[in-house]
Parts: C-alpha cells; structure tokens; sequence
C-alpha cells in the first residue's frame, strides 16, 4: 500500500475573513506537499460516505502487536508482508477493528517522513517503528495507531491480494488545485500555532 502524508488538516472557514459563498467553505482540507517552499497542494479529505474517518465494516482477527512483530523481523522482503487469515479460535488473535486513516502523533512524524517511497509500509511499521512505541512504553497510549497496522498485515482470506483499511479511489483525499485564499489563511493560523517553523533561518543565523 502507499502512504500519504497530508499535513495541517483542518476546516476551511474562509468565510471568516470576510470571503462569503466560496466554494470549498466548509470542506476538510490537507495538503501534500512542503508549505515552506510552496511546493504543495490542498487536497479534499471526504467527511461523507465513502469516509476514511468511518470504522472498516467489519471487524477482523488479528495477531497481537508482539506477534506481528516477530514475523515481520523474520520476513525475506520478496513480497508484500501479511499474516494470516485467522480463524476464530486460533492462538493469540482477538478481534479488531480500526478506519482506513490514521493521525500520525508528532513523536513519530519524522519516522513517518522518513519511510521511503518504495518501502513495504506495513513491514517499515513493524520492524522499524514499532520498536520506537515500546521503547517509550507508549503501546497503551498509540493503541489506535497500532490497530491500524495489525489489520493492515492481516489477509481477510487467503484470496486477498489488499488490506480491509486500503482506501479504494472513491474514498482517497482528492487534490482541489492551489487555492491561494485557503493557503493564506492557513499559513497565518500556522504561523501563530509555529512561530519558531516560519523562523528565517538564513536571517537567524547571522544573529549573535
């Protein structure tokens, strides 16, 4: 599966600024892209059906964390890693259920970002990050990002070629162009959550 990282989420209210009846008033809205250097694009998150937000219709059983773990390090790399399918009653799997998007908690962002774009996403999360989650003693806490990748390693049937939280094109964030209203506004509401990001670093640096 591919990973997209879409940054800053939030709800258009262009309105606000005195911009009455604008089209895309309203509309959840990420971007793809690097904000600093204007290479970016906004895109539309679909809050209706079909959702990423909604939980996946049906529930599936899957390997506990540890479990998963152990065969991802033990994966050759020559195809896609899964486990299973399971069946009720198998050792250690519990049924689970997640959505077909994830929020990406900031201690891991850089991890995240790092994942090359050729990567086995699924096995990089097991055998990379997830390390990182127990090391911090944060399984508890990440629960919902952990569940995420469970049901993303794990085949529904043995026919399966995709994972139950793999977004169909139907569902995918759609790009709306370069909306030079809607990136003004965000950048001001960033820059009062991020000052320090917005910071001139050439400029700072020449300061003693």
């Amino acid at each position: 599966g591919r990973l997209s990282i879409f940054f800053a989420p939030t709800t258009v209210t262009l309105s606000v600024i005195g911009l009455r009846n604008h089209p895309d008033e309203g509309k959840f809205i990420g971007f793809l892209g690097d904000l600093l250097n204007g290479v970016h694009f906004d895109y539309f998150i679909k809050t209706q059906n079909p959702c990423p937000f909604q939980p996946i219709a049906n529930t599936i059983l899957c390997l506990a964390a540890d479990d998963i773990h152990a065969q991802a390090l033990q994966h050759n790399g020559q195809v896609r890693f899964t486990v299973g399918p399971h069946q009720a009653g198998d050792a250690g799997v519990t049924l689970t259920h997640s959505r077909k998007i994830f929020k990406i908690p900031f201690t891991l962002l850089q991890q995240f970002m790092a994942i090359p774009d050729d990567a086995d996403v699924t096995l990089y999360f097991w055998v990379t990050i997830f390390p990182l989650i127990q090391a911090e003693n944060m399984e508890t806490v990440m629960k919902s990002l952990i569940d995420y990748f469970r049901v993303a390693a794990t085949l529904d049937t043995a026919a399966s070629t995709s994972s139950l939280v793999w977004n169909n094109a139907a569902a995918m964030p759609t790009p709306i162009g370069r909306n030079a209203d809607i990136i003004e506004r965000r950048t001001s509401q960033l820059k009062r959550s991020f000052p320090t990001i917005f910071v001139d670093r050439a400029a700072a640096s020449q300061v003693q």
